[in-house]
């Protein structure tokens, strides 16, 4: 829906940014450090059992990392709303690699 709230399809290449209050898009002064990645990497104990925050096909399912907890939710066709709030989206440093990835 556009601004003035007709619908219109077939829009291509549409992407989010960050905004200041003048409208000016936000970009990051840093670039992210390729260490901030590597979390997923870490040793995890063998006995962690990842939430899948409600997603699980069956009891005792594990989602322990956020590619596990995105397919969790698209197998029932749940939207994630903020992938920061998963645990292990958020060690993953997942939302940083997506806006890494469109600058």
């Amino acid at each position: 829906m556009d601004h003035s709230e007709e619908h219109v399809q077939d829009y291509k290449d549409i992407f989010k940014s960050r905004l200041t209050l003048d409208g000016e898009a936000i970009k990051s002064d840093a670039p992210m450090e390729e260490e901030e990645f590597n979390f997923a990497n870490e040793e995890v104990d063998d006995s962690y059992c990842g939430s899948c925050y409600g997603a699980e096909e069956k009891s005792g399912q594990c989602c322990n990392t956020c590619e596990a907890v995105r397919k969790a939710y698209l197998a029932k066709g749940w939207s994630i709303r903020s992938i920061d709030s998963f645990e292990q989206c958020q060690k993953e440093g997942y939302s940083g690699k997506i806006l890494q990835k469109k600058e």
